[in-house]
Order: structure tokens, then C-alpha cells, then sequence
């Protein structure tokens, strides 16, 4: 039997974003946050800070597929995480050649046409590829958690609750920046100056471009270091902080910080 269930594992995902962990959850929050926010934004007139809540919710449910989709496939031993690990750098460039396209565009770098009807699903399409791109690059601590779940999941037989304990992880995280992005959203909808919504607009653009320059030029795991080493205690308040290595589906413990 698990050592840990799906409420547990849930909580566990959901807590992470608010203790020590969350500076381990840095190296994605804030660019998931940033295009969340970002596709959100509306410019122009009468429509100025309006925000279509349905919308903006199916969008950030779709990053958060995306992402969920590759964290728990990595998390798993099986044939299809091994060929993700063997091809990971390959899958970083195109992940990274997509987030610099999806901040382009926040930015207003870069323009295309579409029908309006159809830009729902862009924007739906975009912001899975967004959290999958992402969560290829993501390397998070081993919280204790995570730890339980991994040790589980190195039993073949395990493989099926393993997955749904990563997914019940996964959706404790993404439930937690999710809140975190619609409270950011309603703050972004008060804003009614038109040039003001551009600049938040842009910026969130320029955040998504930042993590696609670190993706692509193989800097990502500096940036982790840098989170780590100078946030996360020794200890990680639980007895070490470690980090989940892509495709090896083994516990390695960072060096301890100086």
C-alpha cells in the first residue's frame, strides 16, 4: 500500500505553493501566472480590463492539463517517460521556441490573424503547449510527499495508482497557482487605463520570453540552483531538499548550500 493517498497527495501539491517549497514552484509560477494573466488582458475603449471569466478559467484549465500532462509522464518509469528523458533537449528547444512565440505575442512583437470565433481555441491550444512546454523543463524538490509517491512508484505493479497520485499532486499545484492567477486576473480587470493594460500586457509577454531564453540556451537549471541555494534551507523545514531528475526516477539531494 501507498504511504500516501489521493486527498494527501492533493494537499501535498496544493501546500507546496504556500511553505519553503514555493521558491522550488519559481521556476514556473511566475510564467504560468504571466500568461494566464496575460491572455486575459483586454485593450481598447469600453472593453478595457473586462474579463471573460469562463474563458480566461478554460484557458488556464488547458495550461494546467498541459502541464499535469508531462509532470505525471515524467514521474512514471515506463517506456514513454524513458523516450521524453532520451530526447529531452530536443523537446526543450521546440518548448522553448513555442513560450518565445506565446511571449511575443503578449508583448505585441508579433501579430496573426484569426477569426474571433476561432481564437478561443487558439488561446486554449496555446496555453496547453504553454504548461507542457513548461513542465519539461521543471525539475521540482523532492518534497516529502513527492518522495512517498516516487518510492511507490518504483514497484512495476504500482504503476496505475502511481499515476493517479501524481496526477492528484499535479492538481494540487495547479489548483493553488490557479487561485493565485484568477486573484491576480481581478486585480488586472480594475485597471480601466487602456496604455496601463498595455504595459501589463507586456510585461507578461517579456516574462514567458525571459524563461524561453533560459530554456533554450540550457540556463534553467542555473535559475533552479539560484532559487535553491539561496531560498530553500538545508533541511527544506523536512529534512533535505531534493530534486527529481527527468527520466532517471531516482532521488538525488542537491548540494548543500554554503
Amino acid at each position: 500500500m501507498a504511504n500516501v493517498s489521493v486527498i494527501s497527495a492533493f494537499v501535498g501539491g496544493f501546500l507546496n505553493f504556500f511553505s519553503i517549497w514555493i521558491f522550488c514552484l519559481m521556476q514556473v509560477t511566475p510564467f504560468l501566472l504571466a500568461f494566464l494573466i496575460g491572455a486575459s488582458v483586454k485593450e481598447g475603449g469600453l472593453d478595457a480590463g473586462k474579463v471573460e471569466w469562463r474563458e480566461i478559467i478554460t484557458t488556464g484549465a488547458a495550461m494546467f492539463l498541459g502541464f499535469m500532462t508531462v509532470f505525471v509522464l515524467i514521474g512514471m518509469k515506463t517506456s514513454i517517460s524513458r523516450a521524453m528523458f532520451n530526447n529531452m533537449q530536443l523537446l526543450n528547444i521546440f518548448g522553448g521556441v513555442f513560450l518565445g512565440l506565446a511571449g511575443c505575442y503578449l508583448a505585441g512583437l508579433l501579430t496573426f490573424r484569426v477569426a474571433s470565433t476561432r481564437m478561443k481555441v487558439v488561446l486554449r491550444a496555446s496555453g496547453y503547449l504553454v504548461g507542457a512546454s513548461l513542465a519539461l523543463a521543471y525539475k521540482p524538490c523532492v518534497t516529502p510527499t513527492l518522495t512517498a509517491i516516487f518510492n511507490f512508484n518504483t514497484m512495476p505493479e504500482n504503476m496505475l495508482f502511481g499515476a493517479v497520485l501524481l496526477v492528484c499532486y499535479s492538481l494540487g499545484i495547479s489548483t493553488a497557482i490557479m487561485l493565485v492567477g484568477l486573484a491576480l486576473t481581478k486585480v488586472a480587470s480594475m485597471i480601466k487605463s487602456d496604455s496601463a493594460l498595455m504595459w501589463v500586457k507586456k510585461g507578461c509577454g517579456a516574462l514567458v520570453i525571459v524563461v524561453a531564453l533560459l530554456i533554450i540556451t540550457d540556463k534553467m537549471t542555473l535559475y533552479k540552483s539560484f532559487l535553491v541555494e539561496r531560498f530553500v534551507p538545508a533541511d527544506g523545514g523536512d529534512g533535505g531538499h531534493e530534486e527529481h531528475d527527468h527520466g532517471s526516477h531516482q532521488h538525488e539531494e542537491d548540494e548543500p548550500h554554503h
